[in-house]
């Protein structure tokens, strides 16, 4: 059994007093640790130490050999600041477009490990730099370990997880606070999400990201492109407090499990790499919540785009996407946003399913979804518990829609905007959903169930309902209709309905469907397709009656 050298930084000159540069000092401890020796099979690595203290440094810290574990005495005893006044901002060996705090002079530097320690980037006292890019925090290749480490007020990336090299990175038990937003003003460059980049087989594990955290996004994942490109990340337990999105852009075969996400979205979405689309593969989000809005849209977005543009040679189609078991509460624009066009939306086998979904908001934001043909915002579309366009290949089923702060436009809304042929939005089927009360109107009695705004076809059928449940408007019979009268008139209803007769004091003398008398005066009744029903009462007291689709 062979052990890891250990080189403490302050043996090597590191004062960690917060007043002394100590970059040369602990540059030597890392120069130190020793290469692969094939005389004995001696590994190559070791442990750079540093004990508690506050370590100033100018220049990026090069780790220089595989296998370097970086190890601090605790993330709360245990801090690298980068010093603003003096730091030069050198170029990345390994990424010459940006530089780090902690750097890999080589992308063959792998199984690195960082923990233990904070990496405060001093963002707040103002950049020493006008690009964001010079000052990010930790560049990460394949194998790397990032465990218990803050991002402390980070200017540029906080974490770069970087591409193809970058399989199998592992991010433990973090956390991101304040940093700054350059994109949001001029002269700063790019380089500002907390966590970018994107590799094979991330984990990402109880990361917290604080309600002070000021970035461009949380964490962005870009596919590179091409027809093998694979971005693919497992984001478990983690809380982001922030007003900023998680974003997987043309990310396959990942999952997202057990977050929870407040005042901000979860946006699943095609990312055109080079002369590719990449969409949305086999991905899982499930048992996460969703909270909003806080004034920031807020929920879950997932969107393909099948890419038929003249400048782009081919296509990578997607599909496979589960929302399964998750939680949505106050979300600001619809809970569940899903955009696709006709040539790569969810191929057999999508499924939005066992979702609790409570008061969405048509007030807040809406997304700025582009599909082939069509520019958002789409209006009112993104006001429902959920919201589909141009999409197929679908199974939307067993899900709970509440609305009880008046907020919702539709239950749930299935639209063609009509500047896309062929299979806009066919072979969806829904099936066993609870949906609440909502306000809008469309080709369900009073609206609040589905809405497509062009006629069927038989390239475009309109979507397969069964056994859903949908309640109209919460109706109070003295405003609607009077006593004795049959409703909802000549025809009777347009499909079959449950009506519950609450008495609410009232003085209920009986209960007809169609013209046959019941022997119930209240309750729940099952009123089929092209029947009326009739309650007949006296006094001032009105019964409340609703009614539900079914």
């Amino acid at each position: 059994m062979s052990f890891l050298p250990v080189f403490n930084v302050q043996t090597f000159g590191a004062f960690g007093d917060g007043v002394h540069d100590d970059t040369g000092a602990i540059q030597d401890a890392m120069n130190a640790v020793p290469p692969f020796n094939p005389i004995g099979s001696i590994p190559a690595g070791g442990i750079v130490y540093f004990p508690e203290g506050n370590y100033l440094i100018s220049q990026p810290l090069l780790r220089q050999q595989p296998n370097t574990a970086c190890i601090g005495a605790g993330k709360d005893a245990t801090v690298i600041t980068l010093n603003q006044p003096t730091w030069s901002g050198a170029p990345s060996p390994a990424d010459p477009s940006r530089s780090y705090m902690l750097d890999l002079s080589d992308l063959s530097n792998t199984d690195c490990t960082v923990t233990d320690l904070t990496l405060n980037g001093r963002a707040t006292d103002g950049p020493s730099t006008s690009l964001s890019k010079t000052q990010c925090g930790i560049l990460i290749s394949s194998r790397n370990v990032i465990s218990r480490v803050n991002l402390y007020d980070i200017w540029g990336y906080g974490l770069w997880i970087f591409g193809p090299n970058a399989q199998w990175a592992r991010v433990l038990d973090c956390e991101a606070w304040l940093g700054s937003n350059p994109q949001a003003s001029s002269g700063y460059g790019p380089g500002n999400d907390c966590i970018g980049g994107g590799g094979t087989r991330t984990l990402i594990e109880r990361f917290h990201w604080a309600s002070n955290m000021a970035k461009n996004t949380a964490l962005d994942f870009q596919s590179g492109g091409g027809p093998d490109a694979e971005v693919s990340v497992d984001i478990i337990d983690c809380i982001n407090e922030s007003a900023k999105h998680v974003a997987l852009e043309g990310a396959v075969q990942s999952s997202i499990r057990g977050c929870r996400f407040y005042y901000n979205q979860l946006k699943v979405k095609t990312n055109p790499g080079g002369n590719y689309i990449v969409n949305p593969l086999d991905i899982l989000v499930e048992g996460c919540m969703f909270i909003g809005p806080s004034g920031n849209e807020s929920g879950l977005v997932v969107n393909f785009d099948g890419g038929n543009y003249a400048a782009e040679v081919q296509t990578v189609q997607g599909g496979r996407v589960a929302v399964i078991g998750n939680t949505f509460i106050d979300c600001d624009g619809s809970a569940i946003e899903w955009a696709g066009d006709d040539e790569s939306t969810s191929l057999g086998g999508s499924i939005i399913s066992n979702n609790r979904i409570f008061n969405p908001n048509q007030t807040g934001g809406q997304e700025a979804v582009v599909v082939e043909g069509i520019f958002a915002p789409l209006g009112t579309l993104f006001g429902s518990g959920i919201s589909v366009l141009t999409t197929y290949g679908l199974t939307i089923q067993g899900n709970t829609i509440v609305d009880q702060s008046g907020d919702m436009l539709y239950s749930m809304q299935l639209s063609t905007p009509g500047t896309i042929t062929d299979h806009n939005t066919a072979r969806i089927l829904v099936q066993g959903n609870l949906c609440g009360l909502a306000p809008g109107v469309g080709n369900g009695s009073a609206g609040t169930f589905y809405y497509i705004s062009t006629s069927p076809t038989s390239d475009n059928p309109s979507p397969i309902l069964l056994n859903n449940t949908n309640q109209e408007q919460g109706l109070d019979s003295s405003s609607v209709v009077a006593s004795g009268t049959p409703w909802p008139g000549p025809g009777g209803y347009p499909y079959n309905a449950f009506i519950c007769v609450d008495p609410n004091g009232a003085n209920i003398q009986s209960i007809k469907i169609g013209g046959q008398l019941t022997d119930m005066v209240s309750g729940s009744f099952y009123v089929p397709v092209g029947q009326t029903f009739t309650v007949t009462w006296i006094g001032a007291i009105n019964p409340i009656i609703k009614v539900f689709q079914s």
